[in-house]
């Protein structure tokens, strides 16, 4: 601001989160020092002590919220998904930051997330309740929508058209449909440019597809001529290195950590 303060917006959490997602890699001693660096390179004086201070209330955040995990899943079980345990669960998280970050901090990194998962909980909760009818489990759905940020409506409505077309396009290649016929589908469900868009990425995901089943194909001839772990696992990291950049590696590797 232009009184020296910080600006406090969700930029912060994510310019703390992008140092964060190092963990495991790098000690966490090593990824505050370079959180502070950075932060001391982009303010100055009253907006860098805020900015600091909120750092160390939201690490300590961060603890708590991993204790809580960790009790959650000793007393409950990390496979009990109930809808109860799961906002009993939310809360406390949602308690544990008033302990430690101020009531705008909380408002800059959480109101938009806040938002989705009240809405999401609330489709849930009239979704379970076997007390409703459909007419009334419709009507209330349509009184939450009324109530939720248009924003996430629009995204709703959006993600709701997206899996219909992704459902259609299964569908007609299935079916052994032309090009022409999938392409007649994007432009009817899309305009024109959201259209050429989505053709994109669909040759994307499928080009991604091709190079993973490819990499599959390695990966279980690795897993059933070599015994050895160790040699096993030298194996797939250069069998990743030679498909996949850095990012890539990263997203196979939780894939395949299903199985391997």
């Amino acid at each position: 601001n232009d009184d020296g303060s910080l600006i406090i917006n969700k930029k912060i959490l994510h310019l703390f989160e992008f140092y964060l997602s190092a963990m495991g890699e790098e000690s966490i001693e090593v990824i505050i020092t370079r959180i502070k660096s950075s932060l001391r390179e982009q303010l100055t004086a009253q907006a860098l002590d805020e900015a600091l201070h909120i750092l160390e209330g939201y690490l300590q955040y961060r603890n708590e919220i991993t204790a809580l995990k960790q009790a959650y899943n000793q007393a409950i079980g990390a496979n009990d998904y109930s809808l109860e345990n799961v906002i009993n669960a939310r809360d406390e998280l949602i308690e544990a930051r008033w302990r430690f970050l101020s009531k705008d901090v909380i408002a800059a990194f959480f109101a938009q997330e806040d938002d989705y998962e009240n809405y999401m909980l609330g489709i849930a909760s009239i979704t379970k309740d076997n007390s409703l009818s459909k007419e009334q489990k419709d009507n209330a759905i349509s009184l939450l929508n009324t109530q939720a940020p248009s924003w996430l409506i629009e995204q709703q409505k959006s993600a709701n058209q997206l899996n219909e077309y992704r459902q259609h396009h299964s569908e007609l290649i299935s079916q052994g449909a032309s090009e022409d016929e999938i392409r007649a589908l994007r432009e009817q469900e899309f305009s024109i440019d959201a259209s050429d868009r989505l053709s994109t990425l669909d040759a994307q995901r499928l080009l991604w597809q091709q190079r993973l089943s490819e990499y599959r194909v390695e990966l279980a001839t690795i897993l059933a001529i070599e015994p050895d772990r160790q040699a096993q696992q030298a194996m797939v990291d250069e069998l990743r290195s030679r498909h996949f950049n850095a990012q890539e590696t990263r997203r196979v590797n939780a894939l395949d950590s299903s199985y391997l």
